[in-house]
């Protein structure tokens, strides 16, 4: 039979080095993903820079920053190595353009089919936003890779993945609002994949200063905390 051009494109993608299985294993790897987020764009290049320097190597682009899909599009070519994907996607249309731009993974903090079928179309690995057991099931049935638990710290936190993942031990789980360096590392032994980290480490008054030093400080002690849990194991 005639391979047909998506089953030709969906095989290119999977052979990709950033295809949603391999996106999924750096996610499960490095298990931290910054949130990057500014309302000026020049912050946002010198905020990504500073975060990356730190040695995280996820990046989402919310939605406050202005021409994120050129940023998106920018960041991905000058860093190939970096996981580079969008947060607070809203539609299928905007998921569309942040792949065209280059990301691998789309993020959105509530449910959304479209944004679920254009990934699957497009090869990328999707998020999707859930609060409740019921919401969480829906996000499996419309099948989207990791159902991203927003927001955490108003859930119940480490103990609400933890009881969640003794009932649904094969969904994947990413923590999102609200987690800091002192909790980083209970998230992950409670059962999340990865964890989302924003104001912790992009903090807005830190950014003021332009004082990006220490958030590539910050984003050390973020990846050192990562690295002491893997080395215990």
């Amino acid at each position: 039979m005639q391979e047909t051009a998506k089953e030709k494109i969906l095989a290119e993608v999977a052979e990709s080095p950033l295809a949603p299985s391999k996106v999924f294993q750096t996610l499960e790897n490095e298990r931290i993903i910054a949130v990057v987020r500014s309302s000026i764009y020049e912050n946002v290049e010198e905020l990504t820079n500073a975060v990356m320097a730190g040695g995280i190597r996820c990046v989402l682009i919310s939605n406050t920053v202005p021409q994120r899909f050129r940023f998106i599009e920018t960041i991905s070519k000058q860093y190939p190595d970096v996981l580079v994907g969008c947060a607070h996607v809203a539609t299928g249309e905007q998921a569309q353009k942040a792949i065209e731009a280059g990301a691998k993974v789309i993020s959105s903090p509530y449910l959304n089919k479209d944004i679920v079928n254009v990934c699957k179309n497009s090869g990328a690995l999707v998020m999707q936003g859930a609060a409740t057991p019921s919401e969480i099931m829906e996000a499996v049935q419309f099948d989207a890779d990791i159902v991203q638990l927003f927001p955490i710290n108003h859930l119940g936190g480490p103990n609400f993945i933890r009881t969640i993942k003794d009932h649904l031990p094969s969904v994947k789980f990413a923590a999102c609002g609200g987690v800091g360096l002192d909790d980083v590392v209970d998230f992950i032994k409670a059962g999340a994949t990865a964890v989302m980290v924003d104001d912790a480490l992009t903090d807005r008054g830190l950014i003021r200063e332009d004082n990006w030093k220490e958030i590539t400080e910050r984003a050390k002690l973020f990846t050192q905390k990562i690295a002491t849990l893997k080395a215990s194991k």
